[in-house]
């Protein structure tokens, strides 16, 4: 009789498991406003109008040409889109399972990669957040393969995974790439061979991202995509630091934990993970928390081997502070069936939608404002502004500006408003936006927090 490796079972039926929670979590159809900037943005590349200069984005555009082109492929449908991204989340969470095995061989070393695929449960995976994560955990991967065997090949690998992550969201991606090139740095203080290897490393990122100056000159990027953020966009929304100082807490666990193993691999780990929380402190939520614990899902199966050699009133305290972390994680998961049910299509009987195919069609224009982006792409009406959306203290008076003159030329017959998603920035109504809509345009309709404005006889 043929034997099944009891091991084998086990880890093919967690990996039918995780690609049966991406599947219910992800396989369904959203109004997300996050999603609805990267589709109106392939949308308008799909339609041959150029990023940063027919439409504003100030993220490098990796999501919005691989969206694009892979519309050219199998055309424009949402969920050609959707399983891309799925495919980009199972990829992270495996390179997160893959990073724990190199680490240590350890039998919980999946928990890692469950943890992250739970805490995704309420990700809105049509971002360039998702792609980003999946292009630094396996350069990190690469990296950790070139500790163990110091080949350029690997370094070079790593290099031009890192690249890739910049591609798709630059302030993290330079943030990731900074952390990995300064610790090969401090590696090379001690041997000089690693010097050789940081420098084969900063190339081979540097070299992808040239590819922005096929068509971008360095001065119009650094202006653009380093400078204006850093200009506009360091005002601090009214969220709780809680689940932040949670995290931390967690992240220190493991740290003191893992510390005294000695092991450059694990201190790369802790070194990333310690740099890459810095980047939440501006918006603490748990998404963009969760996005950056890949390094603290890596190192927990270790974590929790370490707990079993202690004491039993240190392991109360080791697994309290273990425990609340994962809980912290996996209450997406939790919460997910109080928002949607498996394989909802909230672009389907949506009264938002239909009204706006009844009443707003007779315009090939209409506005969606501040941030309601996911109208752009769902209604396949044409944005009158460069701005898929547009934030006070964030964006510039003169985009504000620009943006009301483009909507005084255009003319939407519709503008669709909710101010509740952006409160938490303290949005200012009194803008030369709003100012123009309410001069021009009547309240119509409302739907609980959107309110759907016509234009006034002409």
């Amino acid at each position: 009789m043929l034997k099944i490796n009891y091991k084998y079972k086990t880890d093919t039926l967690l990996w039918l498991l995780i690609i049966s929670f991406l599947i219910i979590f992800h396989f369904r159809h959203p109004l997300n406003d996050d999603e609805g900037v990267a589709l109106e943005g392939a949308l308008n590349i799909f339609n041959h109008r150029q990023i940063y200069q027919d439409f504003f984005e100030f993220v490098t555009p990796g999501v919005f040409y691989l969206l694009a082109w892979s519309w050219k492929i199998f055309g424009i449908h949402y969920f050609v889109a959707k399983i891309l991204a799925i495919l980009a989340v199972f990829m992270s969470a495996f390179g997160v399972y893959k990073i724990s095995q190199n680490i240590s061989k350890q039998k919980l070393n999946s928990i890692g990669a469950l943890l992250l695929v739970l805490a995704s449960a309420l990700w809105p995976i049509i971002i360039y957040h998702t792609f980003n994560l999946v292009f630094m955990i396996w350069a990190l991967w690469f990296l950790l393969k070139a500790l163990d065997q110091p080949k350029y090949q690997y370094f070079i690998a790593s290099g031009l995974l890192t690249g890739l992550a910049v591609l798709f969201m630059q302030n993290k991606g330079l943030l990731f790439m900074a952390s990995l090139s300064s610790f090969l740095l401090i590696l090379s203080i001690k041997n000089k061979n690693y010097f050789k290897n940081t420098i084969a490393y900063t190339l081979a990122s540097l070299l992808t991202i040239s590819i922005l100056l096929i068509k971008w000159s360095p001065v119009f990027l650094y202006q653009n995509l380093i400078l204006f953020p850093l200009q506009h966009y360091t005002g601090l929304p009214n969220i709780s630091y809680s689940l932040l100082i949670i995290s931390v807490l967690w992240i220190a666990t493991i740290i003191f934990l893992l510390i005294r193993e000695r092991n450059k691999k694990i201190y790369l780990l802790i070194y990333t993970q310690i740099i890459l929380l810095l980047s939440t402190f501006s918006l603490p939520d748990i998404f963009h928390i969760s996005l950056v614990l890949f390094p603290s899902y890596s190192l927990l199966a270790l974590s929790l081997n370490k707990i079993s050699s202690k004491t039993f009133n240190q392991k109360m305290i080791f697994y309290t502070l273990i425990t609340s972390g994962i809980i912290i994680n996996v209450m997406p998961a939790i919460v997910w069936p109080k928002y949607f049910t498996p394989f909802s299509d909230s672009s389907k009987n949506n009264i938002i939608l239909d009204y706006i195919k009844k009443n707003c069609l007779a315009s090939e224009y209409i506005y969606a404002g501040p941030f309601s982006s996911s109208l752009y792409f769902e209604t396949k009406l044409k944005n009158p502004t460069s701005f898929s959306w547009l934030i006070t203290n964030h964006h510039s008076a003169e985009q504000f500006s620009l943006a009301a003159s483009d909507l005084a030329e255009h003319k939407p017959l519709c503008a669709v408003l909710d101010y509740s998603s952006v409160s938490k920035y303290n949005y200012n109504l009194d803008n030369p936006v709003d100012n123009y809509i309410l001069a021009n345009y009547h309240q119509e309709k409302s739907f609980d927090t959107i309110l759907i404005y016509k234009i006034n006889d002409l």
